[in-house]
């Protein structure tokens, strides 16, 4: 492998134009599709009058109920796996929510 390796580096470039060059090095620096990098989640605010717009980041929104966070909270705090008793105290808990 090696020997491959240098028989691959040590070709000469001098030979072939520059354009085939460019595109040879830069079609082995893709591999697989290329995503496109995620844009942040904005909110634009502007007040009547007032000259300036503010930028707030959105979170994204949590549909659970307000029961389900408490659950998965509780469960969370015992370790991911709680006992029975735990169980059963976790329940009677979050039964008001």
């Amino acid at each position: 492998m090696a020997a491959t390796a240098l028989a691959i580096g040590g070709t000469p470039l001098s030979g072939r134009s520059s354009a085939i060059a460019t595109s040879a090095a830069s079609s082995t620096m893709t591999v697989g599709h290329q995503a496109e990098p995620a844009r942040p989640r904005v909110r634009l605010i502007s007040a009547p009058g007032y000259p300036y717009a503010y930028v707030v980041p959105v979170e994204p929104r949590d549909t659970r109920s307000p029961r389900q966070r408490c659950l998965d909270s509780e469960v969370e705090k015992e370790g991911g796996q709680p006992s029975d008793l735990a169980m059963a105290s976790i329940d009677l808990k979050c039964s008001q929510r």
